[in-house]
């Protein structure tokens, strides 16, 4: 049996795109779709961006498969900009120590998404209910500006939830390298029916999506907090919001989140 069979089912990943602190197969809910609409909307007249995703996840033995069609809008005054994309993501669970995540994403080269990216990370449980992520993604933004992101990061599983944190080192093409931090936590209700989220990030703007573009100085920082909720039957609500600060070189640009969706086990 997989280590994490027993403990924090996620059973979301935002925006097509996992959050950035990875757990393993199990950890997604076994056959669900799952769709989430989400607004930012810029200060400094940035405009705004919009996305909508629908997630379809299935699990089968040791390994369970994300596909999650994307489309966003980018506005900005009278002009917009639509990008339509998707990711694909398999967790593998081989053995009950080690578990695998690989993803890729592909939009089109447009501003609301990165243009593609491609992630791995491995999972490794070290000490009873702790485990060591390491991993690495490249990424390509719009106008063909190449990321690379290399990071470690630890878990802690406990009776309702989970706390983690993980450190990612950054080096755009075309600046240097600088370190980005991630801290989450998890907390189930006492009947698991439920859950509350927590994310907060120096270093990036978005904690919990790898295709939005930051200003790569390595000084923007976000939180989120998100509500899954139980309805009725199997029908969950989920609830965000947040707020990314970006460190532009014409002043700090300000951004609240709002995200609004429903997952339903298949």
């Amino acid at each position: 049996m997989s280590i994490f069979k027993n403990v924090v089912r996620s059973g979301l990943a935002i925006c097509g795109i996992a959050a950035s602190n990875p757990a393993s197969a199990a950890d997604k809910s076994p056959d669900t779709v799952t769709t989430v609409a989400q607004v930012q909307d810029f200060d400094q007249g940035l405009g705004s961006l919009r996305t909508l995703e629908i997630q379809f996840t299935h699990s089968k033995g040791p390994n369970t498969f994300v596909l999650t069609p994307v489309i966003g809008e980018r506005r900005i005054g009278a002009s917009h900009d639509t990008a339509i994309g998707g990711s694909f993501e398999f967790y593998h669970d081989w053995s009950s120590k080690v578990s695998s995540r690989s993803q890729v994403f592909v939009s089109e080269n447009k501003t609301p998404f990165a243009h593609w990216t491609a992630s791995q990370d491995i999972t490794v449980k070290v000490a009873g209910k702790t485990t060591v992520t390491v991993g690495g993604r490249f990424a390509r933004y719009f106008g063909d500006n190449d990321v690379v992101y290399l990071s470690g990061g630890v878990r802690q599983y406990f009776k309702i939830g989970s706390v983690a944190y993980r450190l990612t080192w950054t080096k755009p093409a075309f600046s240097s390298g600088y370190l980005a931090h991630l801290g989450s936590i998890t907390i189930k209700d006492n009947n698991g029916a439920g859950k509350t989220q927590l994310w907060v990030s120096y270093g990036s703007a978005s904690p919990i999506s790898n295709q939005s573009q930051d200003t790569f100085r390595g000084k923007d920082y976000g939180f989120v907090v998100q509500r899954n909720q139980p309805l009725n039957g199997k029908l969950s609500a989920i609830f965000r919001i947040g707020v990314s600060s970006y460190n532009r070189p014409g002043g700090r640009a300000t951004a609240p989140t709002f995200g609004i969706g429903l997952s339903l086990p298949l």
